[in-house]
C-alpha cells in the first residue's frame, strides 16, 4: 500500500512538473509573438511614408447614414500616412441618405484627389449581371468596392 501510494505521489509531481514546463514554454512563446509584433510595427513606423504600402479600404454600407460619419471621421484620424490609404464607400441601394454624406464630403473638399475617398453605387440593374441578387448583397458590394480599389493591401 505505501509503495502504491509512492508511485501516485511520484505521478502527481511529474504531472505537476509538466504542467509549469508547458506553461513557461507558453509564456517564452507569446512574449516571443509579442516582441515580433512590437518590431514589426516599430519598422512600419519608421519607414519613411512613401515606402509604406498603399491600402485600399473597402466600406459596403447600406442604409448607414446614422453610422457612416463616425466611421469615416475614424478613419480620416488614423496614424497611417494620409496619402498612403483611400476609403471606398460602397452605397449598396441604400434609401437613406448614405451616399449624401460621402458625397457631402468630396464636394466640401478643396482638392477632390487628396480626400481618398470614393464613393461607388451598386446599380439596381447590376442585379441582373450578378446571378440575379438584388441590391443590399454585401457581397457585389465588396466586389464592386475591391475593383475601384487601386491599393496594394485591400
Amino acid at each position: 500500500m505505501a509503495e502504491t501510494l509512492q508511485h501516485w505521489r511520484l505521478a502527481v509531481e511529474v504531472l505537476l512538473a509538466a504542467t509549469c514546463l508547458a506553461y513557461v514554454a507558453g509564456v517564452l512563446w507569446f512574449r516571443r509573438g509579442i516582441c515580433a509584433v512590437q518590431t514589426a510595427s516599430a519598422t512600419l513606423h519608421a519607414a519613411p511614408a512613401a515606402e509604406r504600402p498603399f491600402v485600399s479600404i473597402v466600406i459596403a454600407a447600406r442604409d448607414e447614414e446614422e453610422s457612416l460619419p463616425a466611421m469615416l471621421d475614424a478613419l480620416e484620424d488614423q496614424t497611417y500616412p494620409r496619402d498612403r490609404f483611400e476609403i471606398i464607400v460602397v452605397d449598396d441601394g441604400s434609401v437613406d441618405g448614405t451616399a449624401a454624406i460621402v458625397q457631402e464630403r468630396l464636394s466640401s473638399a478643396t482638392d477632390q484627389d487628396d480626400t481618398g475617398l470614393q464613393l461607388v453605387s451598386v446599380a439596381a440593374d447590376e442585379s441582373t449581371v450578378t446571378g440575379g441578387r438584388s441590391p443590399g448583397s454585401k457581397k457585389i458590394a465588396l466586389q464592386e468596392g475591391i475593383d475601384a480599389a487601386a491599393g496594394d493591401i485591400i
